[in-house]
């Protein structure tokens, strides 16, 4: 009995040695040498030799004149008064007011007289507000094809459509229009480096965002606690501006 104790003992500790070993043996393996991590890192800072344009800069921020909680209820007040009589399109109207379209039509000729050479563009601001127009009507009525809005088939075409603008008309004004001069990209600009326009992504919409919240501030009742939201709207195409978020509904796009 006393022997076959002795055995069992033997065995097992025999057992647990080789099994030590060879997790030995599986860690060596398993460990990159330091050639090889020395490779990596190699190969890793060969990829980041490229110089960024990206540049860390403060954050800027708007100075709001002191009011007090009076004049803010008494601001409230006038401004659901003056509003609450609108409609939906007399709104819409009051936001992208008249010197917006203005603006689209002068940057737009421009660019189709000096980057296209057609000298006999014309262009009205009525012509600028359909357009706007159309492509909010566009956004939530949608169809397969862009031109079936004007299509003479009774399930697909919009009468609406057909009598504000032609389908050519529309086509034109999609492929010219613009809202900034090209000519500023290559300009300095005052308290920046020469051609800093040159790495700015945001050029060609930089000068409408500003006229819109120019406008849409109007309307707005300033505290001293704001709070702020964002979004991202959807776009697929190549652009230096849209972002990837994983895990999001909407993982491509252009952040708002």
């Amino acid at each position: 009995m006393c022997l076959l104790n002795y055995l069992h003992y033997f065995v097992a500790v025999h057992y647990f040695a080789s099994s030590e070993n060879n997790e030995e043996t599986v860690c060596k393996t398993s460990l990159p040498s330091t050639s090889q991590v020395s490779r990596s890192k190699s190969k890793k800072r060969r990829l980041t030799d490229e110089k960024s344009n990206w540049k860390m800069t403060p954050p800027v921020s708007t100075k709001l004149s002191q009011t007090s909680e009076h004049d803010i209820t008494t601001k409230r007040e006038e401004l659901k008064e003056k509003l609450s009589s609108l409609t939906p399109k007399e709104m819409f109207e009051e936001l992208m007011n008249e010197n917006i379209y203005e603006f689209i039509l002068k940057e737009t000729v421009r660019y189709a007289v000096n980057m296209t050479n057609m000298q006999d563009f014309i262009l009205t601001v009525e012509e600028v507000r359909v357009f706007v127009r159309f492509l909010l009507f566009a956004g939530y009525h949608k169809l397969p094809a862009e031109k079936l809005y004007w299509s003479e088939e009774e399930d697909v075409g919009i009468p609406i459509i057909k009598t504000a603008t032609s389908r050519n008309k529309y086509q034109k004004l999609k492929t010219l229009h613009h809202f900034q001069d090209n000519d500023l990209a290559n300009l300095p600009v005052p308290g920046l480096p020469a051609n800093e326009n040159e790495h700015d992504r945001g050029l060609k919409t930089r000068r409408l965002l500003t006229t819109i919240n120019d406008s849409f501030q109007k309307f707005g009742i300033f505290e001293e606690i704001l709070s702020t939201d964002e979004m991202i709207v959807k776009y697929y195409g190549q652009s230096g501006l849209k972002q990837f978020i994983r895990g999001k509904p909407i993982r491509f796009g252009y952040k708002l």
